[in-house]
C-alpha cells in the first residue's frame, strides 16, 4: 500500500537522521576530545616555558643580588610566586593530561612529566628555602653563589636544566601530536558529517523518486479520468491498482461515474420521452386539424347536401301548390292528386329532418330507443315481410335466404324493432341507389353463433378499398356514389353504424368496386326461457 511506502520512507528518514545525529554527537565527542588534549597540552607547554623563564629570572635576580646587593626582595617573591602558580597548574593539567590519555605511550609520557614536575617542585621548594634562609648563613658570598647555583642547575645528580629543557621538548612533541590528532579528528568529522549530509540527499532523492514513479501512474489516471468526464465521457473507468488507497478512489471515482452515467442516460431518456411525447402531440394535434379541416370541409358539403335536400322537397311543394292554384279551377280529384304529391313531399322532407336529428342528438338519443325483449323469428318476420315489399315497390328482384328454423324460433333478442327496420331501410335504399335498375338484390336472414345476422348484396358501383374504412364517417361519401348521386347526405350509414351499436351489434362491409357491395349487421341473442 502506498501508505505503508509513505511510513517506511519516513521511517528511514527519521532513522537515517537519528544516525546522522548520534555520528555527529559521536564526532563532535571524539573532536571535543582531541581539541582539550591539545589545549591541555599546549598549556602545559606554556606553563613549562613560563617556569623555566621565571627560574632564569630569579636567577638573573640573584646574580644581581650578589654582585651589587641591590636587587628589590619584591622581585623575588614575585618571581617565586609565580613559579609556584606554574607549578600548581602543571600540577592540575597533568591530572586532565593523565584522564585525557588513551594509550600506552601517552600515559608514559605523563608519567614522564609527573616525575619531572615532581623533580621541579623539590628543587623549587629547596631554592626557595635557600634564598630566604640565604641571610642567616654565615658563609662567603662565593661560597653562597655556588651554592645557590648547585640548587639552581643541580638535584639529586640531575641536570635540572636539561631536565626542564626534557619537559618542554616532550611537551611541545605531545602538544603538536594533540593539534594534529585534533586536526585529524576535526578532518574525520567534517568528512562523516559530509558523507553523511551526501549519502542523506541521495536516500531522500532515491526516495522521493520511488515515491513519486509510485505516484505518478494513479495521478496520471486519475487526471484522465477528470478530464474524460470534463469532456463528458462518463463511461471512462479508471484501472483499479494494488494500492489500497488509490483502489479506494478509483473505485469511488467509477462509482461517481457510473452514477453520473446512469443520470445522464435517464435524462437522455426522459429528454427521448419528452421528444415522443412532444411528436406524438404533434402528431395528435395534426392528425386533429387534419380531421378539423376534413371536418370543416364535409361541415361545408354537408350543407350544401343539407340545403339541397331540404331544397328539393320543399320547391316540390311550392311547386305543386303553385300549380294547384294556377290557371282555371280544376276538379277535386286533379286537387287530391295534388295534395297527394304534396303529402308525400312533405313526408320526404319531414323524414330528412328525423334523420339530421337523430344524427345531431348523437349518443344523448339512447332514450330515444324503445329496447324490448322480442322473440327473434318475430323480428325475422317481419323484416323479411318488409323486404318482399320495398322489392316490389321498387320493381327489383330479391334472393332470400332466410333461416326460419327451429333454432331461430327458441332464441330472443333486446332491440328496439322501429330501429332496426331502419337500420334495414337504410341498408335497403343504398343497395336500390347505387345499382343498376334491372339488377337483383340478395338478402340473407339467419343465425350462426348466437347471433342474429342480417346482409344485403347489391351488384352495383360498389366501392373502393381506399373508401372503406371512411364510408360510416359523418357526412362521408365516396367519390363514384358522389358522382352518381349528388343529393345524398352521407348520413344514412352513420345513423345506421349508431344505431347497431345501441343494440350492442356490429356492422360490417365488403365492397368491390364496380362489382357490388355487402352489408352485414350482427346483434347477439339470446335462449328464450323454456
Amino acid at each position: 500500500m502506498y501508505r505503508n511506502r509513505l511510513l517506511i520512507s519516513f521511517g528511514l528518514l527519521v532513522m537515517f537522521c537519528i544516525v546522522q545525529a548520534v555520528a555527529a554527537f559521536w564526532s563532535s565527542g571524539i573532536a571535543a576530545y582531541h581539541v582539550e588534549r591539545g589545549r591541555v597540552s599546549n598549556q602545559m607547554l606554556a606553563e613549562f616555558i613560563a617556569l623555566g623563564a621565571d627560574k632564569q629570572r630569579l636567577k638573573v635576580w640573584l646574580a644581581q643580588y650578589l654582585l651589587t646587593n641591590d636587587a628589590p626582595l619584591a622581585e623575588r617573591d614575585k618571581l617565586l610566586a609565580q613559579m609556584e602558580l606554574s607549578l600548581s597548574n602543571l600540577q592540575a593539567l597533568l591530572v586532565n593530561d593523565q584522564q585525557l590519555s588513551d594509550d600506552e605511550q601517552d600515559h608514559h609520557e605523563v608519567n614522564r612529566q609527573v616525575r619531572a614536575l615532581s623533580i621541579l617542585e623539590t628543587n623549587i621548594f629547596a631554592l626557595k628555602r635557600s634564598l630566604l634562609e640565604k641571610e642567616t648563613i654565615t658563609l662567603s658570598e662565593a661560597e653562597i653563589w655556588r651554592l645557590l647555583i648547585q640548587t639552581f642547575d643541580k638535584l639529586e645528580g640531575l641536570d635540572l636544566k636539561s631536565l626542564i629543557a626534557e619537559a618542554i621538548e616532550l611537551q611541545r612533541q605531545r602538544a603538536a601530536k594533540a593539534e594534529a590528532a585534533a586536526v585529524n579528528a576535526l578532518s574525520k568529522v567534517r568528512t562523516i558529517v559530509m558523507s553523511l549530509a551526501v549519502f542523506g540527499s541521495l536516500t531522500a532523492v532515491l526516495l522521493a523518486l520511488l515515491l513519486l514513479k509510485a505516484l505518478y501512474l494513479p495521478i496520471t489516471r486519475l487526471l484522465e479520468g477528470t478530464s474524460a468526464v470534463a469532456t463528458g465521457n462518463f463511461t471512462h473507468r479508471i484501472a483499479e491498482l494494488d494500492d489500497r488507497e488509490f483502489r479506494n478512489v478509483a473505485t469511488s471515482f467509477n462509482t461517481m461515474s457510473a452514477a453520473l452515467e446512469e443520470a445522464r442516460q435517464a435524462e437522455l431518456r426522459h429528454t427521448l420521452e419528452i421528444e415522443q411525447e412532444v411528436s406524438s402531440r404533434t402528431a395528435q394535434l395534426k392528425h386533429a386539424l387534419e380531421q378539423l379541416k376534413q371536418a370543416e370541409a364535409q361541415q361545408k358539403q354537408f350543407f350544401a347536401d343539407v340545403s339541397h335536400e331540404l331544397r328539393t322537397p320543399a320547391t316540390a311543394i311550392r311547386g305543386e301548390a303553385e300549380i294547384g292554384l294556377r290557371g282555371k279551377e280544376k276538379s277535386a280529384d286533379e286537387y287530391k292528386e295534388t295534395l297527394k304529391r304534396i303529402l308525400d313531399a312533405s313526408a320526404a322532407l319531414s323524414g330528412r329532418i328525423d334523420d339530421l336529428l337523430m344524427l345531431i342528438r348523437g349518443e344523448n338519443s339512447m332514450t330515444l330507443l324503445d329496447v324490448k325483449m322480442v322473440p327473434l323469428i318475430e323480428l325475422a318476420t317481419e323484416l323479411v315481410g318488409r323486404a318482399r315489399r320495398e322489392a316490389k315497390v321498387q320493381g327489383r328482384e330479391l334472393r332470400l335466404h332466410f333461416d326460419d328454423t327451429i333454432e331461430m324460433s327458441e332464441h330472443r333478442i333486446q332491440a328496439d324493432t322501429g330501429k332496426l327496420l331502419q337500420v334495414w331501410q337504410i341498408l335497403f335504399d343504398n343497395a336500390v341507389r347505387y345499382s343498376p335498375a334491372n339488377s337483383a338484390l340478395d338478402m340473407v336472414v339467419c343465425i350462426t353463433d348466437n347471433q342474429f345476422e342480417f346482409s344485403i348484396t347489391d351488384y352495383g358501383i360498389g366501392i373502393a378499398d381506399y373508401e372503406l374504412n371512411n364510408v360510416f364517417d359523418r357526412y362521408y361519401r365516396a367519390d363514384n356514389a358522389r358522382k352518381l348521386r349528388p343529393d345524398g347526405l352521407g348520413i344514412g350509414l352513420s345513423l345506421a353504424k349508431y344505431l347497431i351499436e345501441q343494440h350492442q351489434g356490429r356492422i360490417q362491409v365488403k365492397s368491390n368496386l364496380n362489382q357490388g357491395t355487402t352489408m352485414t349487421v350482427k346483434i347477439r341473442v339470446e335462449a328464450a326461457p323454456s
